[in-house]
């Protein structure tokens, strides 16, 4: 038979292990935005992107193309509508939630869409806004925050380049200061056709780093992108291609080893960028998820598990005192 004092080291080192292994368990995460474009009705072929106010997590004003939702760069020039940045279900993105999903690139130019930045949105809410003092601009991004960042993308011409992620110029063109401040996609210099993690610091210029996984024309991949910042504006980005388990509609972390990392100067951001291909229609993507870890929730029987050693405790206490 155990002594009472064995037993209690016995329960208290098994409640010490069950509690670290809560400690390095996946951490659910709080959804912050999303755009699978579902709600999007399609009955006469693909519609322009520009105007499709759908999602949710998304600023509720008036665009750069006096529209409500996603804008367009240089609309309604000629050859930026359709088969430019459009919305279609022609041919759908293998493991997607629905056929619907967005398609861009027309001559380097973006297309985009403003996050909510409003002190009732779920940004401000999740404590993730920082407001300037002096100019007031509001920005996404605070010192020890994470931010996940997942879509299913497709290249379908294989084209570089391509740039997909947070944008801390609002609204801005390709090509312009901080238009993709931590994203992902695929860059022009890499000879390999690698997806690359993206930055451009706040700056006009985009710093790629390659993550040795190729993507296949016309073959989907999910990439998770994960933002963690130092700072209220620099941040470690990580990027992993197709992570086993990972969900877009239930966003866990850790995921292992990402594909890429990079250490951004500037990961601030306002708004969503998906563009810069040269190519008509030279990518796709569907399935968007904007999320921030949140503190990880014991399950049912691991619950049950610590109320037993809870218990098991306070009876050894109990019976060393009636001793």
């Amino acid at each position: 038979m155990l002594s009472k004092s064995r037993s209690t080291i016995l329960l208290a080192a098994a409640s010490a292990a069950l509690m670290g292994s809560l400690a390095v368990s996946a951490a659910k995460a709080t959804i912050l935005a999303t755009e699978d474009f579902s709600g999007v009705t399609l009955t006469g072929g693909p519609i322009l992107l520009a105007g499709v106010n759908d999602g949710t997590g998304w600023s509720t004003a008036k665009n750069r193309n006096s529209l409500n939702g996603w804008y367009q760069q240089n609309l309604p020039a000629a050859g930026k509508g359709i088969p430019g940045y459009n919305v279609s279900d022609t041919t759908p993105l293998t493991g997607a939630d629905n056929n619907n999903y967005a398609a861009g690139g027309y001559n380097y130019q973006g297309s985009g869409r403003s996050f909510d930045l409003s002190s009732t949105g779920t940004f401000a809410t999740a404590g993730l806004i920082t407001t300037n003092p002096t100019t007031h601009v509001s920005t996404i991004g605070v010192a020890g925050a994470t931010i996940l960042v997942s879509a299913l993308v497709r290249s379908d011409n294989g084209n570089p380049p391509f740039v997909f992620g947070l944008s801390g110029n609002a609204e801005g063109a390709f090509g312009t200061a901080g238009y993709a401040n931590a994203a992902f996609g695929y860059a022009a210099s890499n000879t390999n056709n690698d997806w690359t993690l993206d930055s451009t610091n706040g700056t006009t210029t985009l710093t790629n780093t390659v993550s040795n996984v190729a993507f296949v024309k016309g073959t989907p991949a999910e990439l998770v992108m994960e933002v963690q910042y130092t700072t209220g504006t620099a941040a470690n980005l990580s990027l992993w291609v197709n992570p086993a388990g990972y969900s877009g509609s239930n966003p866990t972390i850790p995921l292992g080893t990402p594909n890429a990392t990079f250490a951004s100067t500037n990961a601030t951001f306002t708004d969503l960028f998906f563009g810069g291909t040269h190519g008509t229609g030279g990518a796709s993507f569907t399935d968007l998820v904007v999320a921030t870890p949140s503190a990880s929730i014991p399950e049912p029987a691991t619950l049950g598990l610590m109320a037993v050693m809870g218990v098991g405790l306070l009876l050894v206490g109990r019976k060393r005192k009636v001793a």
